[in-house]
């Protein structure tokens, strides 16, 4: 579960980078995850994959659709 934690933050830390990208277009994929609770501690883990295409549609428009599956565990 840890192992689990610490890659999504690592993914969620490159995308930015990628994100930035002026010249990226084409497929991309995802890791979504997360958690959700009160100060006493987290009551529920989130998590699930996305992937799209993006189209360059002028040097600083991009143009995509995306499809995300997403389940959680209480």
């Amino acid at each position: 579960m840890k192992k689990i934690l610490i890659l999504a933050a690592l993914a969620a830390m490159a995308t930015p980078a990628v994100a930035s990208a002026n010249d990226f277009a084409g497929p991309r994929v995802g890791v979504v995850a997360g958690t959700s609770g009160s100060t006493s501690g987290f009551n529920q883990f989130t998590y699930g994959v996305n992937a799209g295409y993006d189209l360059a549609v002028t040097k600083n428009v991009r143009v995509g659709a995306t499809v995300e599956y997403v389940d959680s565990e209480a």
